[in-house]
């Protein structure tokens, strides 16, 4: 049994790149199938995805694979409307490990899901709303997403799941921006041109959507470059920072915009702790000098500019500034506010809108499907399944790195609605892996104060 874990231990260390390698390969194939309109190149397609996918279940590199795909899921598919084969290798993943660990449940992992579906269920007789496989699915994710949480069954080498992430995000935006006008994929991608304005979303139809995985990801890249010392991984980081930076404009998201914003002033204030001073100061002073200097002498980045300037204009007031988000919460704070058995039991996880619009804000989302009694009960569930990945590894969280990856993965689900989504699974979990990955172990700490 040690040889068993040893040799994964030795393959864990050596197969990331392959599999990246590998990752790229199988995408590629996706893409030239779809732009082909091959059925039997995307069936092999499909076919060598759902493979690395279990391949890297049992490498330890599963959120890695899961990462890089996530951009390029809604391209992962038969045909437009057909089964999203992405939520099915999510699913293939989760069993794996479960398997790996011995089909061994932590009792939460069966105590607060079985209390949120009696809930749901309860919702669903109540607003007679029916049963889906979307449904189904999140129910038993609950159950077993936990699994490929646990640190003995995944290799958390936060700068390889980093670069898997920024990889697929960087290959999927720049793909689909040159593939857009072959009509056999022009149906999977969403280019949103109004007045002097083109908004692009990569393979996504929502430009929001896109951005949020950018956001999450350059956060990632943040941490990274504060800690790592290795010259060449510092210029691939600030690399793909440059890159990153490029896709999120090609949205002309404003959440985007204020979202890194954000990121930068929180940046700032870790680099400024006493603990980061210094020659790493000086270094990512020197990396973000050469980077503007780019960035102001490209032609392309001035066009983009524009088009964000031209969007924020538009701003006279809250409800423009939001693009008439808050007219929208308001609508579902109201209803909300005259509907006590909704407010209280929600809609049961049920893929219904008001008035056909969705609420852009998943804090309100989360009550409306699971009302005041569910959705504390799945905040609760997130909590544990990131402790379960903390709680091992015996770290002092640092406060300010939390605040900076949390702030790019969750401040969009602010202006989204995240839970019909994989990212309300996979998201987390990478927020998790930085946490770990920047945060000093106890015994660090202690010395540190002897």
């Amino acid at each position: 049994m040690q040889n068993t874990i040893t040799s994964m231990d030795t393959l864990n260390k050596t197969a990331p790149h392959r599999i990246l390698i590998s990752s790229m390969i199988v995408a590629a194939v996706v893409c030239f199938a779809q732009v082909r309109g091959s059925s039997m190149i995307l069936m092999l397609g499909m076919v060598l995805f759902i493979a690395l996918c279990v391949w890297s279940g049992f490498n330890g590199c599963s959120l890695q694979v899961l990462l890089f795909f996530l951009p390029w899921s809604p391209l992962i598919k038969m045909h437009q409307g057909s089964i999203a084969l992405f939520t099915v290798a999510l699913l293939f993943v989760c069993t794996i490990c479960l398997a790996r660990k011995g089909f061994n449940l932590e009792k939460y992992q069966i105590i607060i899901p079985a209390l949120i579906m009696i809930e749901t269920l309860f919702a669903k007789l109540v607003h007679e709303n029916s049963m889906s496989n979307s449904y189904l699915f999140f129910m038993v994710m609950l159950v077993i997403f936990p699994c490929i949480m646990d640190r003995d069954l995944t290799d958390c080498s936060f700068f390889e799941t980093t670069v898997f992430f920024a990889a697929g995000i960087i290959s999927a935006a720049l793909i689909a921006q040159r593939i857009a006008v072959y009509p056999s994929v022009s149906a999977y991608i969403t280019v949103d041109s109004y007045q002097q304005i083109t908004r692009l979303s990569g393979f996504y139809g929502d430009p929001n959507f896109y951005a949020a995985q950018i956001t999450a990801c350059t956060a990632g890249i943040q941490l990274l470059l504060i800690k790592e010392t290795k010259k060449s991984r510092q210029i691939l980081l600030a690399v793909i920072a440059l890159l990153l930076f490029y896709c999120g404009m090609l949205s002309a998201s404003k959440a985007f915009v204020i979202v890194l914003a954000t990121l930068l002033l929180l940046w700032t204030v870790i680099i400024l702790d006493k603990d980061n001073r210094g020659t790493a100061f000086f270094r990512i002073l020197l990396g973000l000098a050469v980077a503007v200097t780019i960035i102001l002498s490209s032609s392309e980045f001035t066009r983009l500019f524009q088009i964000i300037t031209e969007r924020f204009s538009f701003s006279a007031n809250v409800s423009q500034i939001t693009t008439h988000r808050t007219d929208l919460w308001l609508m579902y704070l109201d209803t909300l506010s005259r509907d006590p058995m909704l407010t209280l039991f929600g809609q049961g996880f049920t893929n219904i809108n008001i008035n056909g619009r969705a609420s852009h804000n998943t804090l309100i989302q989360g009550v409306y499907q699971f009302g005041l009694i569910g959705f504390p009960m799945l905040f609760l569930w997130v909590k544990l399944s990131i402790n379960k990945l903390l709680d091992k590894s015996g770290v002092n969280v640092n406060r300010k790195c939390f605040l900076l990856i949390a702030a790019g993965v969750l401040m969009p689900w602010l202006s989204l609605d995240i839970l019909f989504f994989d990212e309300f699974f996979l998201l987390p979990f990478y927020a998790g892996c930085a946490v770990l990955y920047s945060s000093n172990s106890k015994e660090e700490v202690k010395n540190a104060a002897q």
